[in-house]
């Protein structure tokens, strides 16, 4: 979508704005796309000193990677950790080795892999066991962390985290009835030796082709699950309900291997499974599925505007109350522009580095099961005072150096724009001083022709204003340049003349010693011509070039540059008409 289309987007109204929000609700853009890092399980309830394990997972985005490194937080009044392990990790070396303190309550790692590297959605990278404390709900966050894709170049692409919240629970008080068998596929806990506390098996027998990983939320609310019946089973019985710990009643559904439920609400479920043989009914075995239909409600958006001298700042936040907010990603302008990927906690951003006028922002709110909802905010950019050009050199020889001084904010950084006479444009920096005034020296040499110039200033916030009013200069040649090609010209024929003349001036001497008498006359007319003559020809030609040094640097500076040389040449043969009619009463004398 280019800046045009933008234009016309936000011109189209609120109307417009609906759509496009809307359409963005469908089709998540290929911006999106990046590695995520996450621990799973994602929630989770235990009871206090029940201890469970959490991983520490990547997913690449569909991008080859080969290094990743974390660093998480915890609460230790209500978790301590017994231990890391790197057991079964995507990475087989180690810059950090995982490792915990449970006095500060942060886990460290850093590891790597040789090309070509991991690329898949599930890659355990560390195991941490833990061990609850205290009853109250307990974070596992993200502090920092990247994910270096095995580019050559070690590109970050860590696009978001999803952090951990889990429920710690009282020890669980096991009843006389607790260890008996639901009937009828009722709900009863069944918590003891025979029948432990649920946890994610991943090497469990069970299958499900719609929600391959017990750890990961979907969207998909039809359930498919197998399994391979073992070589002494003779039986089945199964359960599927909100309860990690049923035990399903004895009364066999005979020898299958899979099952399927449709229409299935949102939440937490668990598949339970027993298989009878002939030493009786073995132990149940548990498969978890986590559903989440429903997009994020209550999606608020704010600008908080402040003064004219800061960026404005977006503000936002959503809910989701069961498989949580994962990320929040946020496009200004358009798709092809500003692209914010924020953490769920991260609920505003500063806009920046925008031009002044209209703006528009997508906030899009993403939850674990990928769901999405989409809301647009307009803004507006206010331009801060534009600079001005005040004092500048109107025209300089192409030797000499540029010079423009003005006024701006004081202390706003500015950006000189030139641009030469076929467009092609320079920028140079410039600094205003407290008082507001600056100045700019040019070191570049320029070529002679026409230049027009305009200043834009920008604050310490990086806020820009409108472009100044444009002045123009003229570059020219030196003096010498403009007139010394048909000067040369010129000074040629003079000299030439000269030569002439002073040839039949010393022929007439020597007409004049053989001669004396009758020569004498006709001498002194030749000398006297042709003083007069030349005397007359300096002045002209000295008025001639002032008048045309009247007209430099105008449009018209070529066309009076051919009519003076024209009247030049005609003075000159003028005065070489009149030499030679003196020359030729002498030759007549001589006859």
């Amino acid at each position: 979508m280019r800046k045009e289309e933008i234009k016309k987007f936000i011109n189209a109204g609120l109307a417009a704005s609906f759509v496009f929000a809307c359409l963005f609700c469908f089709v998540r853009p290929a911006a999106a796309v990046g590695a995520f890092m996450y621990a799973s399980p994602g929630v989770g309830t235990y009871a206090v000193n029940a201890d469970f394990t959490v991983t520490i997972n990547i997913d690449s985005g569909g991008e080859e990677i080969n290094a990743g490194e974390g660093v998480l937080s915890f609460d230790p009044a209500m978790l301590e950790v017994t231990g890391v392990s790197k057991n079964n990790s995507i990475f087989p070396f180690w810059t950090v080795m995982p490792e915990f303190s449970n006095a500060d309550g942060r886990i460290k790692f850093a590891g790597g892999r040789p090309t070509p590297g991991y690329n898949g959605k599930a890659g355990q990278v560390i195991a941490i066991n833990f061990k609850p404390r205290a009853v109250g709900e307990a974070r596992l966050q993200f502090v920092s962390g990247s994910i270096l894709a095995n580019d050559g170049q070690g590109t970050n692409i860590l696009t978001s985290f999803a952090n951990a919240q889990f429920t710690i629970s009282p020890v669980a008080t096991i009843s006389s009835d607790a260890a008996k068998p639901a009937e009828n596929n009722q709900m009863k806990s069944a918590v003891g030796a025979a029948e432990p506390r649920f946890s994610v098996n991943q090497n469990s027998s069970i299958r499900s082709s719609t929600h391959p990983d017990q750890n990961a939320w979907s969207r998909e609310r039809a359930v498919s699950l197998e399994w391979t019946p073992s070589a002494q089973a003779e039986n089945t019985a199964l359960a599927f309900d909100n309860n990690p710990e049923t035990v399903p009643a004895e009364k066999g559904e005979g020898l299958i291997g899979a099952k399927r439920y449709e229409a299935v609400k949102d939440g937490i479920w668990y598949f339970h499974l027993r298989e009878k043989t002939a030493q009786g009914w073995a132990r149940t075995e548990h498969y978890r599925v986590m559903i989440d239909n429903a997009p994020p409600v209550a999606l608020n958006i704010n600008i908080e505007e402040g003064d004219n001298s800061d960026w404005p700042v977006l503000k936002f936040g959503a809910k989701d109350d069961l498989s949580s907010i994962v990320k929040y990603e946020i496009y200004v302008g358009s798709l092809d522009e500003q692209v914010y990927n924020l953490a769920p906690e991260q609920v505003e951003v500063k806009l920046s580095d925008l031009p002044p006028g209209r703006h528009t922002a997508m906030v899009k709110a993403i939850d674990a099961a990928g769901n999405e909802t989409v809301g647009v905010k307009e803004f507006d950019i206010a331009a801060i005072e534009s600079p001005a050009i005040r004092n500048y050199t109107g025209e300089f020889r192409s030797s000499d150096k540029l010079f423009l001084a003005g006024k701006a904010l004081p202390g706003a950084s500015l950006k000189i724009h030139i641009a030469d006479p076929v467009g092609r444009q320079k920028v140079y920096e410039a600094l205003a001083d407290r008082n507001g005034d600056w100045h700019l020296v040019g070191e570049d040499r320029f070529e002679n022709g026409r230049y027009f110039a305009w200043a834009e200033a920008a604050n310490e916030k990086g806020l820009k204003s409108r472009p100044s009013d444009r002045i123009s200069f003229l570059v020219t040649p030196p003096v010498f340049a403009r007139f010394g090609g048909f000067l040369v010209n010129y000074i040629t024929v003079i000299a030439s003349l000269l030569f002439l003349l002073t040839a039949s001036t010393a022929a007439a001497v020597y007409i004049f010693k053989v001669m004396r008498g009758r020569l004498r006359k006709e001498t002194v007319d030749v000398e006297q011509a042709l003083h007069d003559n030349l005397e007359q020809l300096k002045e002209e030609v000295k008025k001639d070039l002032a008048e045309l040094a009247r007209y430099k640097g105008t449009d018209v500076f070529t066309k009076e540059r051919i009519k003076t040389k024209r009247k030049i040449v005609g003075k000159i043969r003028s005065a070489e008409s009149k030499v030679m009619k003196e020359i030729k009463d002498v030759e007549k004398f001589l006859q």
